[in-house]
């Protein structure tokens, strides 16, 4: 499927990959976050038991 972009779409399609590529940045480093924050938690349930 192979047709003449106008520069309309090639824009479109930059700002879909800009997007997409902030959004992964910003999930990983949510998911980064997320972990420190477990690894926190569990070692603070673990002091706790101790």
């Amino acid at each position: 499927m192979e047709h003449k972009m106008g520069p309309k779409e090639k824009q479109d399609r930059w700002l879909l990959a800009e997007g997409f590529m902030l959004g992964a940045m910003l999930l990983g480093t949510l998911a980064l976050a997320l972990t420190d924050a477990l690894s926190g938690l569990y070692r603070w349930v673990l002091h706790l038991f101790r």
